[in-house]
């Protein structure tokens, strides 16, 4: 795996109550080490950044749906404990 750090400039960062438009993410080991806002972000980057402009691309966080009515034969309206 590659350890390389990413900074991710000029995307429209999707938080919990705005959009970040024009921000900056900043990945380190896979994972999101840090968010910038445009006017934030520092002008140079050690030798081992890669920096990568996507050009007002959207980063959505990923959502897990927990609701499910059952899996494996079972139904959660059985209303059973097996079945939960």
């Amino acid at each position: 795996m590659d350890h390389t750090s990413l900074l991710i400039r000029n995307v429209n960062v999707y938080l919990e109550k705005e959009v970040l438009v024009n921000g900056s993410l900043l990945i380190e080991r896979g994972k999101i080490k840090a968010i910038f806002r445009e006017k934030e972000i520092p002008n140079s980057y050690p030798s081992h950044f890669k920096i990568m402009d996507v050009g007002g691309l959207n980063a959505v966080p990923g959502f897990i749906d927990g609701h499910i009515h059952g899996a494996n034969g079972s139904d959660v309206m059985d209303g059973t404990e097996e079945s939960l």
